[in-house]
């Protein structure tokens, strides 16, 4: 069920990632995804109800599409060698 909430979260950011994109723009896209990543880690962490892990899972998993996305468009501006 939680990787089930990860799968979720993770569909539902990458098709709301271009409205977050343009209105957020990549820093803080890339702040946003970090910060609920480790929110996220933290509360799986430190929870004892299914409840809070299963808003955790979501989280996470919109966070991932965020990270991935982010990192693989601002790596090139960065280094072009990288990828």
């Amino acid at each position: 069920m939680l990787l089930g909430a990860i799968g979720a979260g993770a569909v539902g950011g990458a098709f709301g990632l271009p409205w977050m994109k343009t209105t957020f723009g990549p820093d803080r896209l890339v702040a946003l995804g970090t910060v609920g990543t480790a929110v996220s880690l933290v509360l799986l962490g430190f929870t004892g109800h299914s409840m809070v892990a299963l808003v955790a899972c979501i989280v996470a998993g919109i966070s991932l599409p965020l990270l991935a996305a982010l990192s693989r468009c601002g790596l090139p501006q960065i280094h072009p060698f990288v990828l």
